[in-house]
């Protein structure tokens, strides 16, 4: 009786990951269902577009600001934020030709520690999926397995006919909705208990980080006829400090061979205000007016390379 009930279990749960396999596989593109309508729609303009890539650290920034500052110069000049939640070089990849049809004069590229990182996450009671499939396909993960949650709750949420543009999302900003969470600014004492939890970050070597060899071909490619900036991201002190040495080493070795390539610049912004009391989280910069000075920055940053 127990060995036919442990045959059911296992062809249940071979049928259910199977499932659920195939429904990730099939659905992972939905992930932003406005991506390929913003690209169709402004394919082919001038050479005049200035575009900010990254993950929500990236997404932080306010692209109008930023274009005010570069109007003032340079009036027939745009900005982008297109910034993704979660996105890393290894998905970004897969929009090089969308982002190259938009014919951009500046790629920002803005780069943290997770980014070229295979784990990131805090352990619980109950196992995680996304670390079991980590653990089944090593650092070989498909895409299509790095957000399930977001790929199944897109999935919904576009069945139910969600409408997109109901979502928080600025102007010059068409992929990264904004919320009231992000305006907030959490005092430092408490970014200070937050850095003690169990965040686990592993960053593989330059030889095996899949991320970091995505990272190289967008920027080959890019580079042919854009300027390429690579920029590290602003972390708060506490969350810096909370990353192992061996990450660290292994994060600014990837950096320093990205700095060999002469056709990209590298500036860094990461430890700019990692003491200032303008994080809504321990690595994200508020939105709000309070961290106008990250905003500023890069505007700068943009000048000077518009100004050589």
């Amino acid at each position: 009786m127990k060995k036919y009930i442990l045959i059911s279990l296992l062809i249940a749960f071979s049928f259910s990951f199977s499932i659920f396999f195939l429904f990730q596989q099939e659905n992972w593109d939905t992930i932003n269902p406005t991506v390929q309508n913003f690209y169709f729609q402004n394919s082919n303009k001038n050479n005049s577009n200035i575009l900010l890539l990254g993950s929500s650290h990236i997404g932080m920034l306010n692209a109008s600001h930023i274009q005010l500052i570069i109007n003032e110069k340079y009036p027939d000049h745009f900005v982008y934020n297109l910034a993704q939640s979660s996105d890393k070089p290894s998905k970004r990849i897969h929009e090089l030709e969308q982002i190259i049809s938009l014919n951009p004069k500046i790629i920002l590229y803005g780069i943290g520690f997770r980014d070229f990182s295979s784990e990131y996450f805090i352990p619980t009671i109950l196992p995680d999926p996304k670390q079991l499939t980590k653990i089944y396909f090593s650092e070989n993960s498909p895409d299509f397995l790095e957000n399930p949650k977001l790929v199944t709750l897109n999935v919904i949420k576009n069945t139910l006919g969600y409408n997109n543009q109901l979502q928080n999302l600025e102007k010059n900003t068409p992929f990264f909705p904004y919320n009231s969470e992000y305006n907030q600014v959490t005092d430092l004492n408490e970014l200070e208990k937050k850095s003690n939890s169990n965040l686990s970050i592993t960053i593989s070597n330059v030889e095996k980080n899949k991320d970091f060899i995505a990272l190289q071909k967008i920027f080959s490619t890019l580079s042919k006829n854009s300027v390429s900036v690579l920029l590290l991201t602003p972390h708060n002190s506490y969350y810096f400090d909370s990353i192992l040495t061996h990450d660290k080493e292994n994060f600014f070795k990837i950096i320093n061979n990205i700095e060999s390539n002469k056709n990209i610049q590298i500036h860094s912004l990461m430890h700019n205000y990692s003491n200032n009391n303008i994080w809504t989280s321990e690595n994200h910069v508020t939105h709000s007016s309070t961290g106008i000075q990250y905003n500023n920055d890069v505007a700068e940053i943009i000048l000077n390379i518009l100004e050589t």
